[in-house]
């Protein structure tokens, strides 16, 4: 096993070297990383407040954010920005991520379900695993479930390994509740209860790891917990939340049939399984040839395969909007906003282990080594090419996108200490100036006041008027509290800014009033606006460098808007 062990973490570094040997100059996925989590999380961690109290103000995004509705100190990638450079540490935890991915993986398998295949085919899997397109800003939440699901079956054991122990212990400070814990906790309480119930008996192992990783998630969510179950001044825009749960029951089941099938595109969906075509021929090849009523890893096969229909079949159910009139109905709280379409995080491993009991069943055959080594390398392969199309798809690097330079310029040419003024963002995410030291009062957070994300609808109310969907976009979710065109579109708009696409805004229908009252005194705008002297806007600027991307058209807000 050491062998082949060495050779998958090899290869897994040397893929790992290919995209990121760049270190600031490689390209990260902007989406949910470039435009939102790490700005926030590495300002965040840099600044004073990272140990502060969940009711101070952190004033340099959104107009100003409670302490506790921002990430965690308790969760261990938030510190790696404290100490790395953001690049640096964003490089860290992905590789930390798919390291553990490899390992756990490797381990549950060899220990638990692939005793009797060759140690090359468990290792192979396991690189499977390592490199699905997970989102880096989750961690532990998908890569580390193999080595959660290993801690776990390893309670059953007498004695069980003490490293278990430290697994389950460390597992919730590595990854979240709101984004997997929430299942997981529940997953293990119910193997803790088959347990029991099959050998007859209280399983305290089980039942002391349970309350080690629920305890363990208390901790490492303690912010969160408080918000929910506090009283506080604090309301959430959550509070408004209505995206979910309006799709008919049709188009509920069209959504559950693309999670079974596709589980979203990986350079959008954080939890790609890319289980189509390899690992459902694998499967299928395995069950034509097993005797399903005697052979037991067939009906593992099976089991796995309903898991991952029932898992699909709730994504998609989830959003019917007869379950949103059931959710309405119960006392729910703040808990009403929870994603639990989440669910569909377990599918990357669901299906990892469908494809391993496959392999597992395939190498037994006469020539099955081959058949199950070509079937591993085909799939590695499409992982590998998945994760170079992302990447391709970026086209601009990390250090491209946040343009430091450019920005210092403008900040130099404001000529005013940061904390003074705000800024708002136009055809261009709010996360770049943010992350560059301006204060905004636009952004992406998902926890915002909601106080302040009405006073905004007052701002850009004409334009989203222009684009229906757009407006239910912002009323139904706003995380993306933005400064909306209906000539620029949506946040998908702005790549194509990026890449070149600038075409100028000819009538653009703000209200500059209500904008200059949540204390904006500046638009950083991508684009050109044809009409800013109509909305009382003086254009100071145009600032471009040839090592950026981006054309920044600085407007002031004047005294006199519309």
């Amino acid at each position: 096993m050491k062998t082949p062990l060495l050779g998958a973490v090899a290869i897994l570094l040397g893929f790992f070297f290919t995209l990121y040997h760049g270190g600031s100059a490689s390209t990260i996925r902007i989406h949910d990383n470039l435009d939102g989590y790490l700005p926030t999380v590495a300002v965040l961690a840099q600044s004073d407040l990272l140990f502060a109290a969940s009711d101070v103000t952190f004033e340099p995004l959104l107009g100003g954010v409670p302490r506790g509705a921002l990430p965690s100190e308790t969760q261990i990638p938030v510190l790696l920005y404290r100490y790395l450079e953001p690049s640096t540490a964003f490089i860290a935890n992905a590789l930390l991520l798919r390291v553990v991915a490899l390992l756990g993986m490797a381990a549950l398998l060899r220990r638990h379900l692939m005793r009797a295949s060759p140690p090359a085919l468990v290792c192979g899997v396991a690189l499977c695993f390592s490199w699905l397109p997970v989102w880096e800003g989750g961690s532990l939440c998908i890569a580390g479930q193999p080595l959660l699901a290993y801690a776990v079956l390893n309670l059953r054991e007498r004695p069980a390994p003490r490293h278990s122990w430290l697994l389950l212990a460390l597992f919730p400070f590595f990854s979240s509740l709101i984004l997997v814990g929430f299942a997981l906790v529940p997953l293990v309480a119910l193997f803790f209860v088959w347990t029991c119930w099959r050998e007859r008996r209280l399983h305290v192992p089980l039942l002391l790891g349970l309350l080690l990783l629920a305890v363990g998630y208390a901790l490492s969510e303690y912010r969160l917990l408080g918000q929910i179950f506090e009283t506080s001044d604090f309301v959430s825009h959550r509070t408004e939340f209505a995206i979910r749960h309006q799709r008919s029951l049709p188009e509920a089941l069209s959504r559950a049939w693309d999670a079974f099938v596709h589980s979203g595109e990986p350079w959008i969906f954080p939890a790609a399984s890319l289980h189509v075509p390899f690992v459902v021929l694998a499967a299928g090849l395995a069950l034509l040839t097993a005797r399903p009523l005697r052979s037991g890893e067939a009906r593992q096969i099976g089991m796995l395969i309903a898991a991952c229909v029932v898992t699909s079949l709730f994504v998609g159910l989830y959003d019917w909007t007869e379950t949103g009139r059931v959710l309405d109905s119960l006392p729910l709280g703040a808990l009403r906003s929870a994603h639990l379409g989440r669910v569909s995080w377990l599918s990357p491993f669901l299906w990892s282990l469908v494809f391993a009991l496959s392999l597992a069943s395939i190498v037994r055959w006469r020539f099955g080594a081959l058949a199950a080594g070509a079937l591993v390398v085909a799939q590695l392969g499409y992982c590998f090419q998945t994760q170079l199309d992302i990447h391709d798809y970026q086209r601009v690097s990390f250090e491209e996108f946040f343009s430091p330079a450019l920005f210092s310029e403008i900040q130099n040419h404001i000529g005013r200490p940061l904390p003074d003024y705000r800024v708002v963002s136009l055809g261009l995410y709010p996360s770049i100036p943010f992350f560059n030291g301006f204060y905004t009062v636009d952004g992406y957070a998902s926890s915002y006041p909601l106080a302040h994300k009405q006073a905004f609808r007052k701002v850009i109310g004409r334009e989203l008027a222009k684009r229906p969907r757009l407006a239910n976009l912002y009323d139904s979710w706003g995380s993306n509290c933005f400064l909306y065109s209906s000539e620029i579109g949506g946040k998908a708009r702005f790549r194509k800014i990026l890449l070149g696409q600038r075409k100028p805004i000819q009538n653009l229908d703000i209200d500059t009033r209500a904008l200059k009252g949540l204390g904006a005194d500046y638009i950083l705008s991508a684009v050109r606006i044809a009409n800013h002297r109509a909305l009382g806007l003086e254009l100071r600027g145009v600032f471009r460098r040839d090592d950026s991307p981006w054309w920044i058209h600085l407007y002031e807000i004047g005294t006199t808007t519309n």
